[in-house]
């Protein structure tokens, strides 16, 4: 095994190729899986410890200098240990403190103490909170009000949150040991509006998203991975963080919260932070491996996030079984652990995942012809037939019989001995737009790596990232309005 390991090994660094990795994966996992059930107390932690195990066999693989099997052998031991005493930490955590059930918190005293706290933190931080939590000033306005960069307006609303939060713990807040949480921080200053507020007029909302004046904002989930971050692409780039929300990370509106899901213990990481900062994120942040926390939201987006864990897999497909809408781009886990995960194909609407079609070896995304096959709200000014030019590079898949495939590659795939490009069984179309449910959630599936390539059609309009959030968020909202009355 080990001699034929090692060659797998080789080829992977050379030529980064998926499906030689997901040959190495196959092959270890069951030599890794043996180490880590010898020393996990919970064996229900195994697959976390085989899958933290494999994510830093990728991230450090070519400082590798030694035999790779003893090196996994090694940190698949250490791993297992790390996450026995995590676990044990959190047990104990868990017994020590009491936490507050969200339902019972008692909003009207923190809305009061809220009021409270604004009035003692610096009058520029109060303004920007105001301006932007309270009377829905998108940051790019506010920004241009002040005769400053986006990136300035930005840093300072994350510093009037900081002394926002301060200003919290400095008051008398016993009975609310985890008030001061992120969670319960972004829930009560997005939920905040004073009777006396008015509403910003500046834009036009939607009539889908604000057609009263006491509407909720939709709350979204942009998840960040560290690990993704951390990874290196099939030409051995390591990608700016920036692009794992490559169609998101513009994306504003002011009747739209959005909320960073980052891996737990990662808040502190340079470029999370800063990701964080610098594009909009104006909900603050979660944990995204808590189902608890994903479930207060109404929309989770997955984009180029190629390493995911078990912890952040399992709490995302329950929020969106529990009915939270999801926006998956088709390339989450697409290294680790794969898009033949059972888990992940679920959340894609795969009945069958064939593997990665890229249009040119070395060259991404060339546009190839594709067509609309079916009518939907979101694509409502592109009829049957429209023929579109969309980035070519992507998931081979079969979808479920019950999604609804609305646009797709016009030529097919057709079966190949070059890996580079998929060895499909047989031709078979691959699917760009995509809907379906999974559990009580919707489910777009967009595969198009730029959504500009179907949003900016001559014929296409309104904004198309809006038109699939509010689709994907409307059995949330109506589910929030029924609870209201």
């Amino acid at each position: 095994m080990q001699e034929q390991f090692q060659k797998l090994v080789e080829l992977f660094v050379q030529t980064r190729d998926e499906n030689i990795f997901a040959d190495i994966v196959q092959q270890v996992t069951p030599y890794i899986s043996s180490i880590c059930r010898k020393y996990v107390e919970d064996k229900s932690d195994t697959d976390d410890a085989v899958q933290e195990t494999l994510i830093k066999f990728v991230n450090n693989l070519t400082d590798i200098h030694s035999n790779h099997l003893a090196w996994l052998a090694r940190t698949a031991r250490n791993t297992a240990i790390s996450i026995n005493r995590h676990q044990q930490s959190q047990r104990l955590r868990r017994e020590n403190r009491a936490t507050t059930v969200e339902h019972d918190i008692p909003w009207d005293a923190l809305y009061f103490r809220l009021d409270k706290a604004l009035l003692q933190i610096h009058d520029e931080y109060r303004e920007y909170i105001v301006q932007h939590h309270i009377n829905n000033t998108p940051l790019f306005e506010i920004a241009r009000e002040k005769q400053i960069s986006k990136s300035t307006a930005s840093r300072r609303l994350a510093a009037a949150h900081q002394s926002l939060r301060n200003a919290f713990k400095d008051m008398d807040l016993e009975t609310f040991e985890d008030l001061c949480n992120d969670h319960l921080f972004v829930t009560a200053i997005t939920n905040y509006v004073p009777q006396h507020s008015k509403q910003h007029q500046t834009f036009n909302v939607d009539s889908v998203t604000a057609t009263k004046d006491d509407i909720k904002p939709i709350r979204i989930g942009i998840f960040l991975s560290h690990q993704s971050y951390l990874a290196r692409t099939r030409l051995g780039a390591q990608l700016p963080m920036p692009f794992q929300i490559y169609n998101m990370k513009n994306f504003e509106h002011p009747n739209v919260r959005i909320v960073g899901l980052i891996e737990p213990g990662t808040i502190d990481y340079g470029p999370i932070e800063s990701t964080l900062r610098d594009h909009s994120f104006n909900a603050g942040y979660m944990n995204a491996a808590n189902p608890e926390s994903l479930k207060s939201l109404d929309v989770i987006t997955l984009g180029y996030n190629f390493i995911i864990t078990p912890p952040v897999i399992r709490a995302i497909t329950e929020a969106v079984e529990s009915g939270v809408g999801l926006l998956n781009e088709g390339n989450i886990g697409g290294s680790l652990p794969g898009l033949w995960d059972q888990r992940l194909q679920n959340l894609m609407l795969s009945n069958a995942y064939i593997g990665y079609y890229h249009t040119h070896p070395y060259i991404c995304h060339i546009p190839v012809k594709s067509i609309v096959r079916h009518s939907h709200n979101i694509i409502d000014s592109l009829a049957p037939g429209t023929e579109l030019d969309i980035p070519g590079c992507g998931p081979i898949f079969i979808p479920k019989p019950e999604a609804k495939v609305l646009i797709e590659n016009i030529q097919p795939v057709y079966p190949t001995v070059n890996k580079q490009h998929t060895a499909c069984p047989s031709p078979i179309r691959k699917p760009i737009l995509l809907t379906g449910q999974v559990g009580r959630g919707r489910v777009i599936v967009n595969t198009s790596f730029d959504f500009r390539s179907i949003g900016d059609h001559q014929k296409y309009r309104g904004d198309f990232i809006l038109k699939m959030i509010n689709y994907l968020a409307e059995p949330r909202i109506l589910q929030k309005q029924l609870l209201c009355q």
